[in-house]
């Protein structure tokens, strides 16, 4: 509960609130709502070929995941908020909307293997008379190998790894900013993270992207 505290007080400060979602499936007719917290690092280029930058900050979400079959699970997030943690005296409005699913296609005993997809874009809208706005695109692809552990008979444990896709593109527009798109590098990589369900109805989880660098991120979930 800690973490869900901790995720809801950032988001109420006005935290920028676009994230990658990457959680195992569930079973069907169930439906978990939660929140996550991600730890973002990309290197992006100027399409145009004048720089690079390396992109470094932590995002937060709501999210809420469901299980339409035993082989496909479908997630998504929503989220308006005012105000910018990273630079004191701007006013954003942040429109986020994510999507995505898993689908698993193989089962062998305690194994099973899926992939997974997830798009999300935000859209930062300032408020102020420089009109710096800017929209962010991801894309992500993981082929999930997982392995379920049984804690106990209300308990269990999802581990699971892969190789990874994930693709960030930033377009900004203004009348006094630069003008142009971004793209991120190092695209391939690899997944792995852990999935706690407890009392059949509480669902912690973490992971971790490598693409370059190493992307945490931790997330806290309640199953109906």
């Amino acid at each position: 509960m800690a973490v869900t505290i901790a995720v809801m007080s950032m988001l109420a400060s006005g935290g920028e609130v676009y994230a990658v979602l990457l959680t195992p499936r569930t079973e069907p007719g169930r439906f978990t709502l939660g929140a996550t917290e991600l730890w973002f690092h990309r290197h992006t280029e100027w399409t145009d070929g004048s720089g690079e930058s390396n992109d470094d900050y932590n995002l937060g979400a709501f999210w809420v995941k469901y299980g339409f079959h035993r082989r496909l699970t479908v997630f998504a997030e929503f989220v308006v908020l005012n105000g910018d943690p990273h630079n004191e005296g701007i006013s954003y409005r942040h429109i986020n909307l994510g999507i995505g699913g898993n689908v698993r296609f193989v089962e062998f005993e305690a194994f099973d293997a899926g992939l997974l997809a997830n798009y999300f874009e935000n859209f930062q809208h300032d408020n102020q008379a420089t009109a710096c706005h800017s929209t962010t695109r991801h894309w992500a692809v993981v082929l999930q190998i997982g392995r379920t552990f049984s804690l106990g008979p209300r308990h269990e444990l999802v581990g699971w790894w892969g190789p990874s896709y994930a693709s960030d593109d930033q377009t900004l527009s203004g009348a006094v900013c630069a003008n142009g798109n971004k793209e991120s590098q190092n695209n391939f990589g690899a997944a792995a993270g852990l999935d706690f369900l407890f009392w059949d109805h509480l669902e912690c989880f973490t992971h971790v992207v490598f693409a370059r660098y190493f992307q945490p991120r931790v997330g806290i979930g309640y199953r109906f």
